[in-house]
């Protein structure tokens, strides 16, 4: 019987980027290699979004919050800077959605120096990663490396001023935040 895969491709990441790809061992039983890319963007997408999130920061759990005078005014501007943040994002997004898409889509590619993995993407997001098959099935290890790479890349190369990379940084921001609070609640 074969054990089931979370994640056909695991990635760890160190804020923005990329830290790690890992390609479960039996992937082939659950993707053919020419369709491996797509199910590689579905895990990275997913991941990625849980890594920026909130969802990382460690639960506010029912403890008192003790805060020292002495952070509680830098812990209050923060959290008022990431609410302006927030609503001027929210704001930007508005104006667009108004505008309506461009009528051309800019498309870019990133890739690893061989070319084993090509990162595509339309308008700055992310649409398609391409992966050499041949290779994928003879050395799943240069792939992961290939796929570290191009990520990286394109993830380098978005532009944080965005809708998109304003939410990633502001969601990023939000989690430090939370952590910084969470270290003044007392534990039950």
């Amino acid at each position: 019987m074969v054990e089931p895969i979370e994640y056909l491709v695991a990635f760890t990441f160190d804020g923005l980027r990329v830290e790690s790809v890992r390609i479960a061992d039996g992937w082939h039983e659950s993707v053919p290699a020419e369709h491996f890319g797509t199910a590689a963007l579905a895990s990275f997408s997913e991941q990625f979004l849980t890594a920026t999130r909130l969802g990382g920061a460690e639960a506010a759990g029912t403890g008192r919050l003790r805060i020292p005078p002495s952070v509680a005014n830098d812990l209050g501007a923060r959290a008022a800077d990431l609410a302006e943040q927030a609503w001027s994002l929210l704001a930007d997004a508005t104006r667009l959605l108004e505008q309506g898409p461009p009528e051309e889509p800019e498309t870019e590619q990133f890739h690893d120096i061989d070319r084993h993995v090509v990162v595509e993407t339309r308008d700055g997001q992310l649409v398609d990663i391409a992966v050499n098959p041949t290779l994928l099935a003879a050395d799943p290890v240069r792939i992961e490396g290939a796929l570290l790479s191009a990520l990286n890349q394109y993830l380098d190369a978005t532009p944080r001023d965005t809708p998109a990379g304003r939410l990633g940084v502001l969601h990023r921001e939000h989690r430090l935040l939370a952590e910084a609070i969470n270290e003044y609640r007392e534990r039950p």
